[in-house]
This record gives C-alpha cells, structure tokens and sequence, in this order.
C-alpha cells in the first residue's frame, strides 16, 4: 500500500480551508492555490474529473509531490 507525501495532509487542509464544503474546484480556483496564470497550465499539469473540474486530494497529492496520473 503506498503511502501518502509527508505535505499530503497539510495542503489537503489548507484547501478545505480555503474551499470549505466542496470537493471539486474550478481552474480559476486552482490557479489562485498554485500560482499559474492560465488556464492551459492548469489542464496540463492536473487531471480533471469532469467539466474542467478538479478535485482537492488529487491537487493536495500531486503539490505535495506525488505522480499526476
């Protein structure tokens, strides 16, 4: 069983800190987390699960060093 990056945790709470009671952000969402400035970075760098949504572990997972996909 793999397990999680030392920063999963904490970035995962930031987020819901930040986004509380929702699972999925949008990339303008995700662009004000990360630092990007467009919205092409964002659908490069993360995966998203429907409708150019992105979900917060899998942000939390992938800036505290784990693989994209």
């Amino acid at each position: 069983m793999p397990r999680e990056r030392p920063d999963y945790r904490d970035t995962l709470e930031q987020l819901n800190s930040l986004f509380p009671g929702r699972e999925l952000l949008t990339a303008a969402e995700v662009m004000t987390v990360t630092g990007y400035t467009s919205a092409k970075s964002i659908q490069r760098h993360f995966p998203s699960v429907c409708g150019g949504r992105y979900n917060k572990t899998t942000i939390a997972r992938i800036l505290a060093g784990g693989k994209t996909c």
